[in-house]
């Protein structure tokens, strides 16, 4: 992410500069500020999209995370609940033991 921050600086950069000195009137500079704008424009898409990608990522570990909290305290105030039950099996395959007795 970082590569796109820095290379999407230099393009605003270049862009700039090519336009305040007057560069982008020689052929050459026409070349240059073209390429100055597709690199802004190409990077600064990357980093929002990694960006966005990042942020998607972490809510989603986040959600898990919570998820996996609470299927712990559940269990926990099940054993809780229930001293004199076997602790070895989880909370998810008790329910289904009583169903197949």
């Amino acid at each position: 992410m970082l590569f796109y921050l820095f290379t999407t600086i230099a393009g605003l950069i270049t862009t700039y500069l090519s336009f305040v000195t007057g560069y982008y009137t020689s052929s050459i500079g026409v070349f240059v500020f073209t390429l100055a704008i597709c690199l802004s424009l190409s990077s600064i898409r990357q980093l929002i999209r990694t960006s966005y990608l990042t942020y998607i990522e972490y809510i989603q570990h986040r959600r898990v995370k919570k998820q996996y909290e609470r299927m712990k305290k559940r269990e926990l105030s099940y054993q809780v609940s229930y001293p004199q039950q076997d602790s070895s099996t989880p909370l998810a395959f008790s329910a289904t033991d009583q169903h197949d007795k």
